[in-house]
């Protein structure tokens, strides 16, 4: 038994039971079961009356896309009833241009004036994109930016930059908040620390002696080394001592003369790997190129699609921070589209190991978008091929504590090829290459191998 039934049925008095009104209607209280009332269809249909019945029809389907067609009829559209992104062309709705919200005014295909979607603009009588990263682009046109997204700040070309990292908002001379625990000095976001003591300015000033020959490209020391010179050449001349010669590799210190300006690293193709839920491992490539003014550019192809790089580097040109940005719909290095293109961005943030190029920047990634939420690493050098360098017998190199051999991702890196200066493989594999033997960063010819195995003061070399 019923006193009141829901939307879409029909009281019986008789039995007090529910029965259902005609389909797609909501409202048959006057038209009774099986009918529906004037003004009781759903949205998108109308009312076609019954002749049969006093009161009352059946619901038929306006046109596609339309909310209403009261006035026109069936499998037609009143002016003005268009869902949003379509418009009223004669008695039918048609869709506006790509990206458009509105173009009533413009007509099918085409776009009003200021109805573009966010990161839009009209051009014309089309939407085309702003730069990447930007909101809005109206007054600067396509490509260009009026307003970037938060950590970004608009460059004098109208482009979009990222800031440094922990930085919340910059602009080209620098940052100009930092993150909560980040104090900002000289433009640059630092962690507040308490202090670093004794054994942290030691580490610090240790990690500044590291190089290993990297073309013409110099090691370069500054003040702070003088701390630690004096302990490291009483270690090595109380080793000659008991051992009446100079310790194999032992570090050559020289005079630490004022810092160079920092250069920005070479611009061209990077290659490398990322490591992704821990066990895939996939070789990368970047195209980058660096500017004097620490920005970083680029674009390229691969599996996923096109995609545009925009970033910088901090001011000791040491940390690297860009953003990989898919073009959605793209095809990729198969010539393919592939369904994992979502115009989505992932974010790299590194730091260069030790002083010295050769080592490369390693760090991490993520992807934060709709449904995924994806982590990892990276390490990528850059894939040129440099001039020879000084003899590796006075050399030593730094590598990263958890940095993988790029051949078998499961060794750590403990090798400097000479001459490229690449660190990148471990003994086992730099032995087991086929002649000829290359470097697999750079291609180059393999001429020696400086290798570190017993830890940061014990070296020796092999030529091939």
């Amino acid at each position: 038994m019923c006193d009141v039934c829901k939307s879409g049925y029909n009281l019986n008095l008789l039995f007090r039971t529910c029965e259902p009104c005609a389909p797609h209607c909501k409202e048959c209280m006057l038209a009774k079961a099986g009918s529906c009332d004037s003004d009781g269809c759903d949205s998108g249909y109308t009312i076609v009356k019954n002749t049969s019945a006093s009161y009352g029809g059946l619901c038929a389907p306006c046109a596609s896309n339309c909310n209403a067609c009261d006035s026109a009829g069936p499998s037609k559209c009143d002016k003005g009833r268009c869902w949003t992104r379509y418009t009223n062309n004669g008695t039918i709705c048609s869709a506006c241009a790509s990206r458009c919200n509105k173009c009533s005014k413009a007509g099918a295909g085409s776009c009003d004036k200021g109805s573009c979607d966010k990161s839009f603009t009209n051009n014309g009588t089309l939407c085309a994109a702003c730069s990447d990263w930007c909101q809005s682009c109206d007054t600067s046109g396509p490509k260009r930016c009026d307003n970037c997204d938060g950590r970004f700040y608009r460059s004098d070309a109208g482009l979009c930059i990222a800031c440094a990292e922990n930085c919340k908002s910059c602009s080209s001379s620098g940052c100009d908040e930092c993150d909560d625990s980040f104090g900002l000095r000289n433009g640059e976001c630092s962690r507040l620390w308490s202090g670093l003591g004794i054994f942290g300015m030691a580490v610090a000033a240790m990690s500044a002696v590291a190089c290993c020959g990297w073309g013409a490209m110099k090691c370069k020391r500054d003040r702070s080394l003088r701390e630690v010179q004096q302990p490291l050449r009483e270690r090595q001349d109380r080793s000659s001592a008991l051992t009446g010669v100079a310790p194999a590799g032992a570090m050559v210190m020289a005079e630490a003369g004022p810092s160079a300006p920092p250069v920005p690293p070479p611009s061209g193709l990077w290659r490398g790997y990322y490591v992704y839920e821990r066990v895939n491992h996939d070789v990368c490539e970047f195209n980058l190129q660096f500017s004097e003014n620490r920005n970083v550019r680029g674009d390229g192809v691969d599996d996923v699609g096109a995609y545009n790089i925009s970033g910088s580097l901090d001011r000791s040109m040491r940390e690297i921070t860009f953003h990989k940005k898919y073009r959605r719909g793209t095809r990729n290095h198969l010539g393919f589209v592939n369904e994992d293109n979502e115009g989505h961005t992932v974010v790299y943030k590194g730091r260069l190991i030790g002083d010295n190029l050769g080592a490369g920047f390693r760090g991490t990634w993520q992807i934060r978008n709709s449904g995924t939420n994806s982590d990892g690493r990276f390490h990528l050098w850059p894939a040129e091929e440099f001039q020879p360098s000084a003899p590796p017998a006075a050399q030593v190199f730094q590598v990263a504590e958890d940095g993988e051999c790029v051949v078998c991702y499961e060794r750590a890196i403990n090798t400097c090829l000479q001459p490229c200066g690449h660190m990148a493989m471990c003994q086992q594999c730099v032995s087991m290459l086929p002649a000829p033997r290359t470097c697999p960063i750079c291609r180059s010819r393999i001429q020696s191998v400086l290798t570190q195995p017993r830890g940061p003061f014990h070296y020796t070399i092999s030529s091939f």
